[in-house]
C-alpha cells in the first residue's frame, strides 16, 4: 500500500464537465436538480463523468431520481456510514490527532466538504451499483440508519478549484493522497482532494495523519467491504432497465471511479471527519 509521504505521478484527468455555472444550459439543469434532489450542493464526479457523452447524464439520473427523491438511498447510505464507521480502527482512548492548516474561518467550509463528500459517496456508491452490475446479487442483509448525523453541519458552498498545473507541488501532493486506499496506479483521482486544493497546507497535514496513516494497510479492504455492503443495499431496490451493451459502456466511463475511488474515499473521509479543528494557534489561512 503506498504511503501519503511518498512522491506520485499524477495521472491525466478523464473528460467531465464541471459544474463551474458554464457547463451547456440542459447539463446545468441536470446538475440543479441533483443538487436539489439530493440537498447537497457538490455535484460529483460520477455524474460530471456521464455529462461528457451526450444525453447519458439525463438517462441515468432520470432512473435513478426516484430512489435519491424517496429517501430511500439517504437509509441505506446511513446505515453504510454507520457500518463502515464501526468497522474502522478507534483511537486510543484520550488520544486526540487535530489537523492543521485551515484557519477558523475556513474550518466550517472544510468539514462541510468532508461531510458534503461523505453523503453523497455513501449515496452514489449504492446507487451506480444498479446501472453498472449485470447479476446484482445480494450476501447479506442491508442496514439502514438515519442519515442525520452524517450530514454536513452547516451549509458551505465552496467552488471547485482549478485543477493545479501538472508538476506543480499542490499537482504532486493531490496525487500522493491520492494513493491512499488504492491499487498501485489509481485511475482516478478523488474529487475531494481537488476540492480540499484551496487549502493547500491542509493537504500536506493530512498526508502525515496519524490515523489515516496508521489505518493505510487496512483501507483496501474496508473499500472492498464497503463496495460489497454497497451491493447488498441495492440488490433490494428496483433496477433501471438497461441492455447488457449499455452496463458495459457505463462501466467503461464510470466503473473504476465507482469501484475503486468512491469506496476507498468513504473510510477516508470516516477518518478525517473524525479529526477535531486544530488549535487556534496553529492554523493558517487559506493559500494561492
Amino acid at each position: 500500500m503506498p504511503s501519503a509521504g511518498a512522491e506520485a505521478t499524477p495521472r491525466p484527468l478523464p473528460p467531465e464537465i464541471p459544474d463551474d455555472g458554464l457547463a451547456p444550459p440542459a447539463i446545468a439543469a441536470v446538475y440543479d436538480d441533483i443538487r436539489a434532489t439530493t440537498g447537497n450542493p457538490i455535484v460529483n464526479l460520477v455524474f460530471r463523468r456521464l455529462a461528457a457523452e451526450d444525453v447519458l447524464l439525463d438517462r441515468v439520473w432520470s432512473a435513478l431520481r426516484p430512489h435519491y427523491a424517496d429517501g430511500t438511498l439517504d437509509a441505506l447510505a446511513g446505515g453504510l456510514l454507520d457500518r463502515l464507521d464501526a468497522a474502522l480502527p478507534a483511537a486510543p482512548a484520550g488520544l486526540v490527532h487535530p489537523l492543521g492548516g485551515v484557519d477558523e474561518a475556513g474550518w466550517p467550509a472544510v468539514r462541510a466538504l468532508v461531510r458534503g463528500y461523505l453523503v453523497n459517496n455513501a449515496r452514489n456508491l449504492i446507487a451506480t451499483r444498479l446501472v453498472l452490475v449485470d447479476d446484482l446479487r445480494s450476501g447479506g442483509a442491508a442496514a439502514t440508519a438515519p442519515l442525520d448525523r452524517w450530514l454536513p453541519p452547516v451549509a458551505v458552498v465552496v467552488a471547485m478549484p482549478p485543477f493545479p498545473d501538472p508538476g506543480s507541488p499542490l499537482h504532486r501532493r493531490i496525487a500522493t493522497l491520492n494513493r491512499l486506499g488504492d491499487a498501485p496506479e489509481p485511475v482516478e483521482t478523488a474529487s475531494l482532494w481537488r476540492h480540499l486544493a484551496h487549502w493547500p497546507a491542509l493537504l500536506d497535514a493530512i498526508a502525515v495523519h496519524p490515523p489515516l496513516l496508521d489505518a493505510a494497510p487496512a483501507l483496501a479492504g474496508l473499500r472492498d467491504r464497503a463496495l460489497g455492503w454497497a451491493g447488498d443495499a441495492a440488490a433490494g431496490l428496483p433496477r433501471p432497465a438497461a441492455t447488457p451493451a449499455e452496463r458495459a459502456r457505463l462501466r467503461t466511463l464510470v466503473g473504476p471511479l465507482a469501484e475503486i475511488t468512491i469506496p476507498k474515499m468513504l473510510p477516508i473521509g470516516l477518518l478525517l471527519d473524525r479529526a477535531p479543528p486544530p488549535p487556534r494557534s496553529d492554523r493558517e489561512g487559506p493559500q494561492s
